[in-house]
């Protein structure tokens, strides 16, 4: 199979950085909106729900495929491979793991705080369990995805005869 070459694999490695940064820094910016506004009242609560919502909706998924789709390139069409590497397999399984926990528990929980005014009023325990699921899950997604830099970084489990 033909594979990148020298030029393809800086763009390719460029691309993949800067959608590892978008993913990272939404995570965080969630996070601390999360962790460091605290509203008060039923529009508060809404404006912030839906700040999250859209960080969630607009960039962390642009983050995420894009990583995921210079991940494939990287599969397919360089030496590294999918599984040819004990740290690539870690990587693949991680970014498995954390699209799991953003699609069933985050994402959830996110866009179920997003509803009419009335809903924050009438029930805002809703609210704060939603914000708890996605604070503490938000937070272990943090730490996954500096595992994720660190193994990028470290290569640890390399094969030291390649």
């Amino acid at each position: 199979m033909k594979t990148i070459n020298a030029t393809g694999l800086k763009w390719l490695k460029t691309l993949h950085v800067l959608c590892a940064v978008v993913w990272i820094g939404c995570a965080f910016c969630m996070n601390v909106m999360k962790w460091f506004i605290a509203p008060d009242g039923a529009d508060q609560m809404y404006m912030l729900a839906l700040a999250i919502l859209v960080t969630d909706n607009l960039l962390i998924y642009v983050g995420v495929f894009g990583c995921l789709l210079t991940g494939l390139i990287y599969g397919l069409w360089t030496k590294w491979g999918f599984f040819k590497h004990k740290w690539i397999a870690a990587k693949w399984m991680l970014a498995l793991v954390m699209i799991l926990i953003g699609t069933f528990v985050i994402g959830p929980a996110v866009k179920g705080n997003v509803h009419e005014l009335s809903g924050y009023v009438d029930n805002p325990q809703q609210y704060y369990d939603n914000a708890a699921v996605s604070s503490l899950w938000g937070l272990i997604q943090i730490c996954l995805l500096l595992i994720a830099v660190f193994i990028s970084v470290f290569k640890p489990w390399k094969n030291k005869k390649r």
